[in-house]
């Protein structure tokens, strides 16, 4: 019996930009991918900061990388602090002991967790410094590693899935009034999409 190495490239990134209504960006995003065995993660350059994107070349299939969008929740108080305190929490995170091996074991536990601790941190903060009260921001995770996906998720940053044979599919559901419209069958989906909510 022979071995065969396989040898994969990848490429991941993440970009933002303001949109059309807001004179400021909210967002803050995060690529945080973790160190594989036989596999070499390198930035890729970029003069805009809201764009990150990493490219790997892996010889077996372990892998694994954290995407996070936290979006500053428009007319509410100081939205780009909560989003980038929301991002700054999975920094940490990732710095804790044994963070790689608990995310790979159960990453759904350990994406709750970073939720929390985001929740935790922004409501802290609002609360001491008064120009921030009433902060809040989404907050969307995925982790992807060899054995496949998880996502987490607070508010309305959606999350997709892209195959080429399917397209384009949402897995997320929005933390949203008008999510609650919908499934009250109150509202159609026509009318979600241009609801004031």
């Amino acid at each position: 019996m022979n071995n065969v190495t396989l040898q994969a490239q990848y490429t991941i990134s993440a970009q933002s930009n303001q949109g059309m209504i807001r004179t400021n960006n909210e967002d803050n995003l995060l690529v945080v991918p973790l160190i594989s065995e036989s596999g070499v993660w390198s930035p890729t350059n970029s003069e805009d900061k809201y764009l990150q994107a990493f490219e790997v070349s892996i010889d077996s299939g372990k892998f694994g990388v954290i995407l996070a969008v936290a979006d500053g929740m428009g007319g509410a108080n100081a939205g780009e602090v909560a989003s980038k305190i929301a991002i700054d929490e999975i920094s940490k995170a990732r710095l804790s002991p044994g963070f790689d091996t608990r995310l790979t074991s159960d990453p759904m536990l350990v994406l709750k967790e970073i939720l929390h601790q985001a929740n935790a941190s922004i409501i802290d903060f609002a609360t001491q410094e008064s120009s921030t009260k009433g902060m809040g921001t989404t907050l969307t995770l995925a982790f992807i590693g060899e054995k496949g996906g998880t996502v987490a998720w607070i508010g309305d940053s959606r999350a997709y899935l892209f195959r080429k044979k399917d397209g384009l599919k949402q897995i997320s559901k929005d933390h949203s009034v008008v999510q609650e419209l919908l499934d009250a069958n109150q509202i159609s989906e026509e009318i979600a999409f241009y609801h004031p909510e």
